[in-house]
């Protein structure tokens, strides 16, 4: 009876090994060749997405820069990684504008490992919610639009959504040239399952310059003309207005 069971295990060995020799020869010699599998493994351990791109500033007739991107930071959170939620929820709350019941929501999301937290950070919040040294939080460097003039130039100029594409006015009209083509791509390293190693996100990146654009209007006069016709408004209390240089 030994016997039979030593025979069983030695057969049950050799037909293991001979199933794996077999795939092996049909890896290498049917199915693909070397390159072809050393693609395949990148594939599995690299990944590349598009990166927000800057767009061009808009300048008035004299080079005024009416429209221009500065720096921003979106904050992101892996929720498997978050080790005290009451701690991370009491001190973000202080510091991002979103309440506790918003966070905790977003904390308990435990099987994904990308949730946006807050969009278009500045600097200065970034830095400070880096020194809190909280667990699985991290950035992605983005850009915020400025509007120089804010009011007098937002009906012309019009709106930037947070993926920073033009929503209305000359941003959306202007959209194909303010951002250049290609896009620029942030390339990361990942695990087995396919989830980013975020203390290797960024691996490498690589840039296209987007493009400026001188626009005919003067800013000062844009301004002025504003200004008179809202006076204008706000004294007859008309529920809107236009007005015509000449």
């Amino acid at each position: 009876m030994n016997l039979f069971r030593w025979r069983l295990v030695v057969l049950f060995i050799s037909l293991s090994w001979s199933a794996l020799v077999f795939r092996a020869a049909q890896l290498q010699l049917t199915q693909a060749a070397p390159s072809a599998l050393s693609d395949r493994a990148k594939k599995q351990f690299y990944s590349t997405k598009p990166l927000q791109q800057m767009r061009g500033t808009l300048f008035d007739a004299e080079g005024f820069p009416l429209a221009y991107d500065i720096p921003a930071y979106s904050l992101f959170i892996d929720p498997s990684r978050v080790q005290a939620p009451k701690e991370v929820t009491r001190q973000l709350s202080a510091h991002i504008g979103l309440s506790r019941k918003v966070l905790n929501k977003k904390l308990k999301q435990k099987n994904k490992k990308f949730v946006w937290i807050k969009r278009k950070l500045s600097q200065n919040q970034m830095e400070t919610i880096k020194s809190l040294n909280l667990r699985g939080l991290h950035f992605r460097k983005e850009y915020r639009r400025v509007h120089s003039l804010e009011e007098s130039t937002n009906a012309l100029l019009g709106k930037v959504g947070l993926d920073h594409t033009g929503l209305s006015g000359l941003e959306y009209s202007l959209d194909q040239k303010l951002l250049q083509r290609p896009k620029s791509y942030r390339s990361y390293l990942k695990d087995a399952r396919g989830i980013p190693l975020l203390d290797n996100f960024f691996f490498y990146m690589r840039q296209h310059q987007s493009k400026d654009l001188t626009l005919t209007i003067h800013s000062d006069i844009q301004h002025k003309l504003y200004e008179e016709v809202k006076s204008q408004i706000e004294e007859v209390q008309a529920k809107a207005g236009w007005g015509i240089i000449l």
